[in-house]
């Protein structure tokens, strides 16, 4: 067996994807509760508030699966 000596490697490599995968996490956190914020303000609105909520949640998960593809095609072996 092999041992493994790459451990400041394997950090970095943790962290960008941590941050990759968190950073969305967080924005949709805080559109979820913008949206709940909203629609207790505005009930009759709820079609235009759910609709806004989801061309940012479009636009996030197309950003994140972009970036996280271009995660995998860096790192990647050859």
């Amino acid at each position: 067996m092999v041992e493994f000596t790459d451990w400041s490697q394997a950090l970095v490599f943790f962290l960008i994807f941590s941050v990759i995968v968190l950073l969305p996490c967080f924005v949709v956190t805080k559109l979820g509760t913008k949206v709940i914020d909203e629609l207790g303000y505005f009930p009759s609105k709820a079609a235009i508030i759910h609709m806004k909520a989801f061309w940012w949640l479009v636009c996030t998960e197309i950003l994140t699966f972009v970036v996280l593809m271009g995660f995998f095609n860096f790192f990647q072996a050859k």
